[in-house]
């Protein structure tokens, strides 16, 4: 039976649930040879490194490279999901040296944590070839995907889910070409507008206004891409008035509505190659007609 390889990029050394009590901690260590990524589900308490104390906070990640020292202290109890890892890439490591070492878990990226220690459970309790590989590329899927959807990044390209379970975003997704205002959206489902605030940071990474200008922007890229809507009419379809919907496109994408839509004009029919040794020699022919 042929089994299937370990990822070459980043492979998954190890991953548990650990509940830690109140009062309970980890003295100061470092990891000489691989990366710990550790999730916070509930709980509280402080986390020192070599970069300074942060507070260790519900729904969060912490991103600890080798040689980093560091140290737990939770003053509350506390469950975590804590992964252990190599990367083997050079170009995958020096992106993952630049990104954030902590910030907000979203819910999409949470559960996709979630997802590979289910599988791990499972590899443990009844091994099988396939197992370890499915968990490497599912790990390495959740981690790239909670690190690069950084609500400090602009770029706009965090995955909006449109049938995510979280209530207030779905209102958005439905009727984000309407007005929509924070204290309205609260008095729909009886909070207060800091409170759903808080909600939002916790289960998407950002604002609800930040959440919806991205839905806006998402959408707007869509009818840039596949329609010949004047940007007026496309900015009118997602909510937003001209010129703000130009300016807010350009700070997102670094370029106008306009630009993008020559951009994306340009590159049809055009390769996409993402490997710089793959070359695509296989062409569409078309049969010609032979003359009456």
């Amino acid at each position: 039976m042929v089994v299937p390889p370990r990822d070459t990029q980043l492979s998954l050394l190890w991953t548990a649930r650990i509940d830690y009590t109140a009062g309970s901690y980890v003295d100061e260590h470092s990891h000489e040879n691989y990366h710990q990524l550790l999730i916070i589900l509930n709980g509280a308490g402080t986390l020192t490194s070599s970069t300074g104390s942060v507070p260790i906070k519900q729904e969060c990640y912490y991103f600890l490279r080798p040689h980093t020292k560091h140290r737990f202290v939770f003053s509350h109890d506390t469950i975590t999901l804590d992964y252990k890892f190599v990367c083997m890439d050079r170009k995958l490591d020096e992106w993952l040296q630049k990104l954030p070492w902590t910030g907000p878990c979203p819910m999409s990226e949470l559960h996709g944590m979630k997802s590979v220690f289910h599988l791990a459970l499972q590899h443990e309790r009844n091994p099988l070839p396939h197992l370890p590989a499915l968990i490497d590329a599912s790990f390495k899927s959740a981690c790239i995907a909670l690190m690069a959807n950084n609500p400090n990044d602009d770029s706009f390209t965090r995955d909006l889910d449109p049938e995510t379970s979280f209530e207030p975003a779905q209102i958005m997704h439905q009727h984000y070409a309407k007005p929509i205002e924070l204290k309205d959206l609260a008095k729909q489902f009886n909070y207060h507008p800091h409170y759903l605030i808080e909600l939002f940071h916790r289960h998407t990474g950002l604002s609800p206004m930040q959440y919806l200008q991205q839905v806006r922007l998402k959408h707007a890229q869509r009818l840039l891409e596949f329609t010949s809507l004047s940007i007026e009419d496309v900015a009118d379809r997602v909510g937003l008035r001209m010129p703000y919907f130009s300016k807010l496109f350009r700070l997102r994408k670094g370029l106008s509505p306009s630009h993008y839509r020559d951009q994306v004009k340009n590159a049809r029919g055009k390769d996409i190659t993402l490997n710089d040794e793959f070359q695509n020699i296989w062409r569409v022919q078309w049969q010609k007609k032979e003359s009456p």
